[in-house]
């Protein structure tokens, strides 16, 4: 399962013990991802943005290319974020990239 940061939506791989409640805790960050090194606090996920389709969809191409994913799934991808974006709007961007990339990378 791959992880998009809340501060910078670039995919980063967790390991076990990230994200834990209420608890500041270093990103474990794989070895080759130096994009990211943000502490994964609770205020970095409230301040997470929310914004409109077209800038998923930016932000999505960003990620598939760091990934490189194939054009069927790239495409998926994109369908994914515009239904879950359509579902469940209040969510925020990191979410809906993150729901959406791993539904693609399981799914195919």
């Amino acid at each position: 399962m791959i992880n998009i940061c809340p501060n910078c939506l670039h995919p980063v791989e967790h390991f076990e013990k990230d994200y834990h409640k209420s608890e500041v805790k270093a990103v474990n960050v794989h070895t080759s991802n130096k994009n990211c090194s943000i502490l994964q606090t609770n205020f970095v996920k409230d301040q997470a943005k929310c914004s409109n389709i077209q800038s998923l969809r930016m932000n999505a191409g960003k990620i598939a290319k760091d990934l490189n994913l194939s054009e069927n799934q790239k495409k998926d991808f994109f369908n994914s974020i515009i239904k879950l974006k359509r579902d469940r709007n209040h969510l925020k961007d990191y979410i809906i990239l993150q729901s959406a990339l791993n539904t693609v990378l399981v799914g195919g």
